[in-house]
């Protein structure tokens, strides 16, 4: 009788309860929209409202983690341990999108009064983070399905990551410094890239990728020259290599340890933390900002 009354005045009803102990308790979707029309009913679950696993348990380590493949497909090679998982990330990538789906019910509502039911699942929200590799892979594109011989030498997304072993473009992978920090290279156009990179490395384009005669479909080539880059990006620490980056335009990105992100001056320049009144550290944000309305703690 509470609930039924706090719902009489509700514009949303937010439940991760599973669908059966709703209906148990008759504050299912079906049986509460004839009596709240206009509510909007947000059900968030691990699997979705149907199919055969519509009751099991699940967490985001299980339904947006491991059973969409992320978990798999983040591995540094096939014959590698799973990585490391801390927990809540599909929870924090579902919350968002739950949010924004809220707003375009409300909006709906706004519009025709009706209220309905916005029907969040980890699982969803997991394959449509690997979105891409997954309409790769239905349209049989090589770099996903493999095998290396049919995927041009340039790889294919199973490579080994592992240094000296990768066949892989230069101009799009990760590489390690002397002192042990990572960075990301980040152009798709090894045309447009390698020059620069070359450069500022001083080496040649013979000198890493050797004459064309030897380019192999099998990517023995491209082995050969990433191990070349690894061993010339070793010579140097990060703080070396940093402004002779920037005096050649290399793109590339500094790969980060999550919790050194605190003091990140581009993400404290863009509000990625707010302080709260009742905590002594500052807090996540919101991802997205907007001009009219302020997000607070």
């Amino acid at each position: 009788a509470v609930l039924k009354k706090l719902l009489s005045q509700a514009d949303v009803f937010v439940t991760n309860v599973r669908g059966k102990s709703l209906t148990k308790h008759g504050l299912n979707y079906d049986s509460l929209k004839a009596e709240f029309p206009r509510l909007i009913f947000a059900h968030l679950s691990a699997w979705g409202r149907t199919g055969p696993m519509v009751e099991a348990p699940g967490f985001d380590v299980g339904a947006w983690w491991a059973h969409s493949g992320i978990m798999e497909l983040a591995r540094p090679s096939d014959s590698s341990a799973m990585p490391r998982q801390v927990g809540g990330i599909g929870d924090s990538v579902l919350a968002t999108q739950l949010a924004g789906f809220i707003g375009l019910a409300l909006y709906h509502r706004e519009r025709t009064g009706e209220g309905q039911l916005v029907d969040a699942a980890l699982m969803r929200s997991g394959l449509a983070a690997i979105a891409h590799p997954l309409a790769a892979s239905a349209g049989s594109n090589k770099f996903i399905t493999g095998p290396l011989s049919e995927s041009g030498g340039m790889g294919f997304i199973r490579e080994t990551t592992e240094l000296g072993e990768r066949r892989t473009s230069i101009s799009y992978f990760p590489f390690r410094m002397k002192c042990g920090q990572w960075i990301h290279m980040m152009d798709l156009v090894p045309e447009r890239a390698n020059p620069k990179i070359f450069k500022a490395l001083g080496v040649t384009e013979l000198e890493v990728m050797g004459p064309p005669e030897t380019h192999t479909p099998d990517g023995a080539h491209l082995k050969r020259a990433t191990a070349i880059i690894d061993k010339v990006l070793s010579t140097k620490t990060w703080a070396e290599w940093k402004p002779i980056f920037a005096e050649h335009d290399v793109w590339h990105a500094v790969i980060n340890k999550f919790e050194n992100m605190w003091d990140d001056e581009q993400a404290n320049a863009n509000g990625a933390f707010v302080g709260h009144p009742d905590i002594r550290h500052k807090v996540v944000g919101v991802p997205i900002l907007m001009s009219a309305h302020k997000a607070e703690p």
